[in-house]
């Protein structure tokens, strides 16, 4: 059974769209239309991510550009008060640093988390030096939710067996639409939140409900 991790699902390295910092302005546009994406890495020359431009910070320079903003509408929290971004040239000028960054082997919904915390899209894997190794986006992280249920079925039956000790006769596991149903009998109620919890970081796993008994013990017993 698979646990997804970054490395797992990120685009690798030499498949990634990246800017040198000496970048031109205009080169970092026409990457994102080209590509269709919304940011990019921010290599320096040993490899290491050093910040990430994104479709927020080319308009930070072009609204900026323009003198001030009516009203009292700010381009985001952490945008910078002086007038940096609407002087930007290049990539280094305009990127936002430190890029936040997911390792190899974190767990995909920790770096889910990390991007909703941070309102980002894609960000760049690296590895403990700062290099880059791969980018990971939200759609990506999304993967795994695409698993078929019969694959998902399957899984639920050898964790049963496998970590808890259960005997597939002891149990009915229904999956629909990634909703994970239990149907069986426990050794005692303790069990339940443990198998629960577990199911539910199997890839694909929507929910877990479960309509569960207690057997005479030793019955379910691998």
């Amino acid at each position: 059974m698979k646990h997804r991790i970054v490395k797992d699902l990120m685009t690798p390295a030499d498949l990634v769209v990246s800017v040198r910092p000496d970048t031109p302005y205009k080169a970092v546009a026409e990457l994102l239309s080209a590509h269709a994406i919304s940011g990019v890495p921010v290599v320096g020359p040993t490899g290491r991510v050093i910040g990430v431009v994104t479709e927020s910070d080319l308009l930070a320079k072009e609204i900026r550009a323009g003198g001030p903003v009516p009203g009292r509408m700010n381009l985001r929290r952490d945008a910078p008060a002086d007038g940096t971004k609407a002087r930007a040239l290049t990539a280094m000028d305009l990127m936002t640093a430190p890029a936040v960054t997911a390792a190899p082997r974190d767990g995909a919904a920790t770096a889910a988390a990390r991007m909703e915390q941070r309102g980002i899209r894609r960000m760049p894997v690296v590895d403990e030096e700062g290099r880059l190794l791969g980018i990971v986006s939200r759609r990506d992280l999304l993967r795994p939710y695409l698993r078929r249920d019969e694959e998902v079925r399957a899984d639920v039956h050898a964790l049963l067996g496998d970590q808890f000790g259960y005997v597939p006769e002891c149990w009915t596991v229904g999956v629909e639409g990634g909703v994970v149903t239990l149907r069986g009998e426990l050794r005692s109620r303790g069990d339940l939140p443990a198998i629960r919890a577990a199911v539910g970081r199997i890839d694909g796993v929507v929910s877990v409900e479960s309509e569960t008994t207690y057997a005479v013990e030793g019955a379910c017993d691998d």
